[in-house]
């Protein structure tokens, strides 16, 4: 089987890392792979696994923004390498195919949106970008919220499906409840609206003032570019700053590759965030065996578990709400945090490994093939 895998380039991103696993575990599998990508940089920090693994990158050199250039080239390459699949990652790579496929209807192709409708901007684009699915034999999201979304298109409810991602099997390092020790939570993303972390740090201190107890806050996450997450930054470092004991315990341990040591090293992940697609923070802190605090957006409460399984859903994201989630976590008896931490990790390990990622694309691939019965 060949599958050209798309992609804009290899930096760092969710999509750019879980495209790269899903590279990895196709040929794993004896699939023969290549990757296009139309940006490239010494910061494409996936790339050297790529090629570590021989799987060869077609390289797309456009001359402007917008450019006819990559459908072109994927074209060319689709007519001379006959996949059987070509599979596609965001937005604008996703756009590319599906033109490149005007000139090869025959072409199975699955596309696969990244993140949530709620952080759609503008109509008329939002609308056209369904318009060219069209073109694509399957649409697939990585979220159930997502897929019931895009099924409201009416020449999407036979075409929306839902692959989450997966992730490698960490080692368990054994969860230790907090006891009489502070509590460790931790906070991952980037600086910005969608993160809330004004919220959680008015949130703190509104938990410190009505209880007299503080969690010890680490927040791993670059501050995103531009005036927007700046003046963000500056507004939550001023709430921290304005609160000594607030300021004592949040620790900005800025951007880094690994998590996993944080993961290891927090009683539970906190992540209030405004919209989501599925976060891979959450997903990681399931496979780290940690219980979640998730905002009740998308999928998140499914990976949580609705009925507490493996965690709590803050209920709405005001400061309050935060507050009274986290404070929910004290006096929590050590039997359930130990509960907790094997219901996240079993549920991570039966639901969002690599493995699992692989087989539901090329059961999709198969599928479309005529080589499996369609599925449910």
């Amino acid at each position: 089987m060949k599958i050209l895998l798309v992609i804009d380039y290899l930096g760092s991103g969710g999509a750019q890392r879980q495209i790269t696993n899903l590279a990895l575990g196709l040929q794993a599998r004896g699939v023969d792979v290549t990757l296009a990508v139309y940006h490239f940089s010494d910061a494409d920090i996936f790339r050297p696994a790529i090629e570590a693994a021989a799987i060869p990158i077609l390289n797309i050199a456009k001359s402007s923004r917008y450019s006819l250039e990559v459908p072109a080239a994927l074209l060319r390459s689709m007519r001379e390498a006959q996949y059987d699949a070509v599979i596609s990652f965001l937005d604008a790579p996703n756009i590319y195919a599906e033109l490149a496929k005007l000139g090869m209807p025959g072409q199975k192709l699955i596309v696969s949106e990244r993140l949530s409708y709620h952080a759609e901007k503008g109509w008329l684009f939002s609308r056209a970008r369904r318009v060219l699915h069209a073109l694509a034999s399957v649409v697939v999201s990585n979220s159930h919220s997502q897929t019931d979304w895009l099924r409201h298109f009416p020449w999407l409810r036979r075409k929306a499906r839902t692959i989450y991602n997966g992730y490698p099997i960490t080692d368990y390092v054994a969860l230790n409840p907090p006891g009489e020790g502070p509590l460790k939570l931790l906070a991952i993303g980037r600086i910005t609206e969608q993160k809330n972390p004004k919220a959680l740090a008015q949130a703190l201190v509104q938990l410190h003032q009505k209880t007299g107890k503080m969690p010890q806050l680490t927040w791993v996450g670059r501050v995103e570019s531009g005036p927007a997450a700046a003046q963000l930054h500056r507004e939550t470092c001023d709430v921290i700053e304005g609160y000594p004991a607030l300021k004592a315990n949040w620790i900005w341990a800025g951007e880094h590759s690994d998590v996993n040591p944080f993961l290891v090293d927090c009683h539970a992940l906190v992540h209030p965030s405004l919209y989501e697609g599925l976060p891979n923070v959450v997903c990681e802190a399931l496979m780290a065996g940690r219980p979640v605090l998730v905002s009740d957006m998308c999928d998140n409460a499914l990976l949580s578990g609705r009925a507490g399984e493996r965690g709590l859903v803050i209920p709405d994201l005001t400061p309050t709400a935060i507050a009274e989630t986290i404070e929910a976590l004290y006096g929590l008896p050590g039997e359930r945090w130990q509960e907790w931490s094997a219901n996240a990790r079993g549920y991570a390990t039966s639901s969002l490994t690599i493995a699992q990622m692989c087989d539901a694309y090329l059961d999709l691939v198969n599928e479309l093939l005529g080589k499996r019965a369609p599925s449910k």
